[in-house]
This record gives structure tokens, C-alpha cells and sequence, in this order.
């Protein structure tokens, strides 16, 4: 049986719902069942990981982050995003639209997450801040 290609634009937005989905659901079992605490736990967990799967792919600097986060945002899950390196070897990842973020905000709507501000919050930081503190370099959104 030949198998239907998924146009592009769609297979990306199929992807991102199933990605935010099983996060989203995982975060509100381990905060139902275990509590913030376990929540923090699994997260310091989940951003060493990652951080050591970035040095094993070469990742070294804040520019490098920023290179994989956007790579990675634009082609799997079809961001809108750019990255700005800047002199002193800092880099700014502008999400111009961040497909994550519109995905759960659409699940919000749905009862799926709680509101906008705490779907953005936990996104900055489960996405980005974690990760880059595991890495060794800040992060700074302006979301807190």
C-alpha cells in the first residue's frame, strides 16, 4: 500500500500538536500526581539531557545554541525564526512566531493548558532557559 504524503506546512503543524500535546499532558500528570516539586525535578532532568545531546552535537556557545533552537524550531515545527549574533559572542534567537507557543495557546483555548501567561511561561522556561542554564549560558526573554 503506497503511503499519502503530508503536504509540508500541514505534517509540520501535525507534529508541533502531538509534540505540545505530550508535553503539556505529561507536565499536568507529573504536577497532578507529584507536585510542582517532581515538576521542577523532571525538568532540571530533561534540561541536563539536553544540554549534554547539544555538546555531543557540537554545541559550545550561545551563538551555537541559538543555531540549533532555531534550525530546529523553523524546520520541524515551522517557526518563524532568526538569529542575531551580536560581538561580545552573545546571540539573540527573535521568534518572530513561535509555533510551540501558538500550538498551546490553541490548546488553551480548548481547556488543555490553564491560561496564555502560564503556557508562555512554562514554554520560556522548559524550552529555552533550562537548557541554556544546563549549558552554562543565560537566557533572558523578558518572561518571568
Amino acid at each position: 500500500m503506497e503511503m499519502p504524503t503530508i503536504p509540508e506546512p500541514d505534517n509540520k503543524k501535525i507534529f508541533t500538536q502531538m509534540w505540545v500535546g505530550q508535553l503539556t499532558s505529561a507536565t499536568g500528570f507529573i504536577m497532578q500526581k507529584l507536585g510542582t516539586d517532581a515538576l521542577e525535578e523532571y525538568n532540571d532532568l530533561i534540561a541536563d539531557q539536553s544540554a549534554a545531546q547539544l555538546r555531543a552535537m557540537g554545541v559550545e556557545s550561545p551563538v551555537d545554541f541559538a543555531i540549533s533552537q532555531a534550525v530546529c524550531c523553523a524546520n520541524i515545527f515551522g517557526s518563524d525564526v532568526d538569529v542575531i549574533p551580536e560581538a561580545d559572542g552573545s546571540a539573540t534567537l527573535d521568534i518572530k512566531e513561535c509555533a510551540n507557543l501558538r500550538t498551546a495557546l490553541e490548546f488553551a483555548k480548548t481547556g488543555h493548558a490553564d491560561n496564555e501567561g502560564a503556557v508562555l511561561r512554562w514554554l520560556y522556561k522548559r524550552l529555552f532557559q533550562e537548557n541554556c542554564q544546563a549549558l552554562g549560558t543565560e537566557t533572558d526573554s523578558g518572561i518571568h
